[in-house]
């Protein structure tokens, strides 16, 4: 069996060792997905779990947010960030923790992964306001968790993922081609298959699945999958943390399609290496 086949069965086989999402994300993603949820229960649905919202509360008080008075709870995260900022840094810090892997390996480091990826869901937010895109809730959360599928390689397909590696550092090929070649599924579609089986909305799953091949994706999420391939690019060439592929390409349809010009780009790679204490604190609140 191929690296796709084996992943579907770990997903049907309630006894492996898949992870599952924390009962407390789970409900947070309903509680979000609801439409008569109110930001006052989000706040004590939130409180009532000390861990996350003290993740929550750090990541509010962060270089990101640049707030001049200090976030002490939160009911006033909600009210100052807003409902779903604090749902998005939830969700996005709660799988952060849940997918870093304790062993590196040697293949990837983790951490400069989860650097890269928090950096690409700043920009995911920076390409919109370049581009006066409606910024939707999403855009941030489907950055942050792009490249999810490669920590799954690292965690339960190491030695498969090695000649990935290999390969792809060899031959240049743009990573995601060289996954599919040889596994049979990119960093990408496995994301997207562990974010199913985890119920989170489409608006998440299909830019994260979709951000390498921009024409499959659904026409009603296609320009949050347009912002995060842009703010990939971008954060490679800003050097911000390392994603181990080494040959990001550069799609100028795409970047024409959401109006991402030259002068556009430049200010988006000046955005995300000047991000880089906002990436740093995010990353500290989370570990």
């Amino acid at each position: 069996m191929n690296v796709k086949e084996r992943f579907v069965d770990l997903i049907r086989n309630r006894d492996a060792s898949l992870p599952t999402l924390p009962v407390v994300i789970g409900n947070l993603l309903a509680k979000a997905d609801s439409e008569s949820a109110t930001p006052e229960e989000l706040a004590r649905f939130l409180s009532n779990d000390q861990s996350l919202a003290a993740r929550v509360l750090r990541i509010a008080n962060s270089p990101y947010y640049g707030l001049l008075r200090k976030i002490d709870s939160i009911p006033r995260a909600v009210t100052v960030i807003g409902f779903r900022e604090v749902v998005s840094i939830a969700l996005g810090s709660g799988v952060i923790g849940l997918l870093t892997p304790r062993e590196k390996g040697g293949l990837i480091d983790p951490v400069e992964l989860w650097r890269h990826s928090i950096a690409v869901g700043f920009a995911s937010k920076e390409a919109g306001k370049i581009t006066g895109k409606p910024l939707e809730d999403s855009v941030m959360l489907a950055g942050l968790l792009h490249d999810v599928g490669k920590i799954l390689f690292l965690i339960y397909f190491m030695a498969d993922y090695a000649e990935v590696l290999v390969k792809h550092q060899a031959e240049g090929i743009p990573i995601h081609l060289v996954e599919a070649e040889l596994l049979g599924i990119d960093h990408a579609e496995i994301a997207f298959l562990l974010m199913k089986q985890w119920n989170f909305p489409d608006s998440i799953c299909m830019p994260v699945r979709h951000h390498h091949a921009i024409d499959q994706c659904p026409a009603e999420h296609r320009t949050v999958a347009l912002l995060v391939s842009a703010a990939d690019w971008a954060c490679h060439a800003a050097g911000m943390g390392m994603s181990a592929n080494t040959a990001p390409g550069r799609n100028d349809a795409n970047l024409r399609a959401i109006g991402l010009t030259e002068q556009g780009l430049e200010k988006l790679i000046d955005a995300s290496r000047s991000s880089a204490a906002e990436v740093e604190a995010f990353l500290e609140a989370v570990s």
